[in-house]
């Protein structure tokens, strides 16, 4: 390694991690310590309501998914979330009755 690099002692990679395929890299790939280390950054980053709000937002959008015959699983396509935006700008029910 050049004398210029230095090795950072809070970020790391496992083996299992570096010698995987490519493609994307989900939280649930990373060890779990490091899962742990995420949850306990978003806990805090976030105040109470906002995780409420997000998570009533998440269970609507799963919902219309559902209903509208889309896979909800990450990665969702960005026309799927932006149909689902376009109708709650909209002042639509994005939630078909």
């Amino acid at each position: 390694m050049p004398s210029s690099v230095h090795r950072s002692t809070t970020f790391w990679v496992s083996n299992d991690i570096a010698n995987r395929p490519a493609g994307p890299l989900s939280v649930a790939d990373l060890p779990d310590v490091a899962q742990d280390r995420i949850r306990r950054f978003q806990a805090a980053a976030q105040a109470r309501n906002t995780s409420a709000a997000y998570g009533t937002q998440l269970a609507l959008f799963k919902r219309w998914c559902a209903q509208h015959g889309y896979s909800d699983a990450p990665p969702v396509a960005p026309v799927v979330v932006a149909a689902w935006t376009e109708r709650a700008a909209a002042g639509q029910q994005p939630i078909d009755a």
